[in-house]
């Protein structure tokens, strides 16, 4: 469920997505990998609706440039492989 070694693809992953989100000012609450490969969890700290919002969409942004930096690919869809745990 959790990751399982000090260094791995999706904790640079994190680390990266987390460091540009902090930079631009949206604080993250925890991350950690989830029960799928590949699978990554990162929560954004509680805000009004409305800074939730732009931070949502901000943060959305920011996995796609990451994914894009890194060379994987980032998908919020609910369940992306069936035989695999979903998302939410």
């Amino acid at each position: 469920y959790f990751d399982h070694t000090p260094q791995n693809v999706g904790m640079d992953f994190r680390r990266q997505a987390i460091t540009m989100l902090e930079s631009m000012g949206i604080s993250v609450e925890f991350s950690h990998h989830e029960g799928a490969p590949g699978q990554q969890e990162i929560d954004l700290r509680y805000a009004d609706a409305l800074s939730t919002a732009d931070n949502i969409m901000t943060f959305r942004l920011v996995m796609k440039q990451v994914a894009l930096e890194q060379g994987v690919q980032a998908t919020f869809m609910p369940k992306p492989f069936s035989e695999y745990p979903g998302s939410g």
